[in-house]
């Protein structure tokens, strides 16, 4: 680990089992803090096939499954491919099949991405008209999630 001006810290892991266990345990931590503090806890998760490394670590760590306060996590998408919900190309479709079909999760709190209209800026007006609502947001405002996956 190097630590930067301002306790900034960069990490360097072994390989992608030790970072995404790592990654897990943020989570996880982070998880319990938000909701302990405001009783949510908002998470914005990645696309494409990387998450489903993390999402292995999630819900194979039997600790997580336990301690995790998954009933009070709001899951939303940072990008979705404009492909149906059941295609395997969907990143909705991955995070059902890699990490909420194994947690108790509340399905009202996923937020994704919807495709099925005939034109994604549709898609993405209708997304941000969730996320207003989801987040009690003025014009100009907005969302502040507590953690964002890139």
């Amino acid at each position: 680990m190097v630590t930067l001006a301002n306790n900034k810290e960069i990490r360097i892991f072994a390989d992608a089992n030790e970072l995404f266990l790592f990654a897990a345990k943020d989570f996880s931590q982070r998880a319990m803090t938000a909701v302990q503090d405001k009783g949510l806890f908002s998470v914005v998760l990645a696309g494409g096939s990387t998450p489903k490394l993390f999402f292995d670590a999630l819900t194979s760590v039997e600790e997580y499954q336990k301690t995790i306060p998954w009933q009070q996590i709001q899951f939303f998408f940072g990008d979705e491919r404009y492909v149906p919900i059941d295609d395997s190309q969907s990143n909705y479709h991955m995070a059902v099949q890699y990490l909420f079909s194994k947690v108790p999760i509340k399905p009202s709190h996923v937020y994704r991405i919807p495709t099925t209209y005939a034109a994604p800026i549709e898609a993405a007006k209708d997304y941000e008209q969730t996320l207003r609502s989801v987040f009690h947001l003025r014009d100009q405002d907005f969302p502040a999630f507590d953690l964002v996956y890139l």
